[in-house]
């Protein structure tokens, strides 16, 4: 005759948590300190979320059972769920004392030490795991997972591909390796590796989202607002998809919408500070400064953000406060998809308008577009007039247009050998 015990396992086994619970608590009736109903009922309870529940009744187990390798690994599990992530590690590590190549347990310790973000000695734990169980396809995942973290990309999407040769059916790798090939440029390919995953689980909101990334970078906007709109329509209070159909309405000039899809990622997330400086963005491209402002400006004092500063510089200078604009102008100098070439003269002090300059040789240089550079090269000559040799380092396309100005010494190509200088100044930073 079959055992209540043997009943409960079997009904756990088969997924059917509240037949096993059932049973459980009448053997537990019977017995109630029985460390196996014990343990097999705080599983049920991690299983059902009530992690607490769960918890005491592994912890009770290992009252009884200190050193019952399964039930520290358990409560580890357990402990993780919790977010108590430095308990979780201890459970597993007592784990491995007593197990050394229990691959379970070294693989929730990586987990654990991932979350803590102390990524190499979790890439030390997740490869414990594979030294036990070289086919381990979750391993070879997270261990993906870490090395990205770390900027090791070529181990990382070796990784992701070894998880795929176990498991070509694991949804998570495939869209794993997605984001790394899209990090890496590869669009293209990206796409095809989050295809692979939505066809292995359609309801996967970020592969949806990621995919619409990556037909976006692909110039397929329709496409990307489709993925997006899936991502939404599966999972409604996902911000990153509405933040993501945001910033491709945006792309798409369709302001009015892109500032109600970003007002949806803040309704859900408060805190999504790109989503907000980039609503700043497009407040700014409908001419509602204020609002942008306001914007910036949470963002700016929230993070820090020089992002946020060079939008409250836009913001301001729109509005008419050119004092207060061009001072927050500098913040792009720490930007550099906006001044890629910023250090490019660091090795000279920059002059800000400050100390006399008579005799001293300074450099002035472009570093945006062919407008902004003969915008601001007409102030040149008033710095000629305070006394100094003035040389101008410009784009290759402008310099047979400005050789000979009034005031300039000489004008370089971007590239050209120069001449030994004092000081040096951005154009756009003329005071």
């Amino acid at each position: 005759m079959v055992s209540l015990v043997e009943l409960a396992r079997r009904g756990y086994g088969e997924g059917n948590l509240v037949e096993a619970e059932r049973l459980c608590a009448l053997a537990l009736n019977a017995r109630p300190r029985d460390p196996g109903m014990l343990h097999l009922l705080g599983l049920i309870r991690f299983q059902q979320h009530r992690l607490e529940e769960a918890g005491f009744l592994i912890a009770a187990v290992l009252g009884a059972m200190p050193t019952n390798a399964a039930a520290l690994n358990d409560l580890g599990a357990v402990l993780q769920a919790q977010g108590r992530f430095e308990e979780a590690a201890e459970h597993h590590r007592r784990v491995l004392e007593l197990q050394p190549d229990c691959a379970t347990a070294a693989f929730n310790l990586g987990n654990a030490l991932h979350a803590l973000k102390r990524y190499p000695e979790a890439t030390d734990a997740y490869r414990t795991a594979l030294r036990s169980r070289p086919d381990y396809a979750e391993a070879h995942n997270n261990l993906g997972n870490t090395l990205q973290s770390l900027g090791q990309l070529g181990e990382a999407e070796e990784s992701f591909r070894r998880a795929l040769a176990f498991r070509p059916d694991m949804a998570e790798a495939h869209n794993n390796l997605g984001k790394l090939l899209q990090g890496l440029g590869h669009h293209a390919e990206a796409a095809e590796s989050y295809r692979r995953a939505l066809a292995l689980d359609a309801a996967s909101v970020e592969a949806h989202s990621n995919l619409g990334n990556a037909l976006l970078e692909l110039g397929l906007a329709e496409e990307a607002i489709a993925c997006f709109a899936s991502a939404i329509g599966i999972k409604p209070n996902f911000a990153p998809a509405h933040y993501n159909l945001a910033n491709t309405l945006f792309a798409a000039g369709r302001l009015e919408d892109a500032i109600e899809s970003y007002g949806q990622a803040l309704e859900i997330d408060p805190e999504y500070f790109d989503a907000r400086l980039n609503l700043g963005n497009a407040l700014i491209g409908l001419n509602r400064i204020e609002e942008a402002l306001v914007c910036y400006r949470a963002v700016g004092s929230a993070t820090g953000s020089a992002e946020a500063r060079f939008g409250e510089s836009l913001a301001l200078l729109a509005s008419g406060s050119l004092r207060e604009g061009w001072e927050a102008y500098e913040s792009r100098l720490l930007i550099p998809e906006i001044t890629p070439v910023k250090d490019r003269h660091a090795c000279r002090p920059a002059w800000r308008g400050e100390g006399a300059l008579s005799g001293k040789r300074i450099l002035l240089h472009s570093e945006q577009g062919f407008g902004d550079a003969i915008q601001f090269v007409r102030y040149a000559p008033l710095v000629a007039a305070r006394g100094a040799t003035v040389f101008l380092e410009v784009r290759p396309e402008l310099k047979s247009l400005l050789a000979g100005m009034q005031g300039i010494a000489a004008v370089f190509s971007i590239g050209e050998k120069l001449p030994a200088f004092d000081l040096q100044c951005p154009l756009m930073s003329l005071p």
